[in-house]
């Protein structure tokens, strides 16, 4: 039998079924003011009765709530980091040639 009190918005006393009922409990549960410092504990107690596939739902929307983003590839990034980082390792290391006393050198 579905629960008929889900309709009611400020409804937070029920054990979630599924990953939707998780959901929402956690977000009623924010919205009554629930102190960031109880949020694993809340997270716990919405998923630890739910199936072992809607759970790792929840933990799912936990990590990332918008569901996965189209983006761009991190080697994108891997490579322009490491072009970046030659630069500024050659830029480093000529400064350090310019301001060094060639009298004064030690090897």
């Amino acid at each position: 039998m579905e629960n008929f009190r889900l309709t009611d918005p400020m409804y937070v006393d029920f054990e979630p079924a599924n990953v939707a009922e998780a959901i929402l409990r956690f977000r009623r549960l924010q919205i009554h003011g629930l102190n960031p410092e109880k949020y694993p504990e809340a997270m716990i107690e919405c998923c630890a009765k739910l199936p072992a596939g809607e759970a790792e739902k929840f933990e799912s929307w936990l990590i990332n709530p918008a569901g996965p983003a189209k983006g761009v590839p991190i080697s994108v990034f891997e490579r322009d980091n490491e072009a970046e980082r030659a630069r500024i390792l050659a830029e480093h290391y000529n400064q350090d040639d310019e301001k060094m006393d060639p009298h004064n050198h030690e090897e």
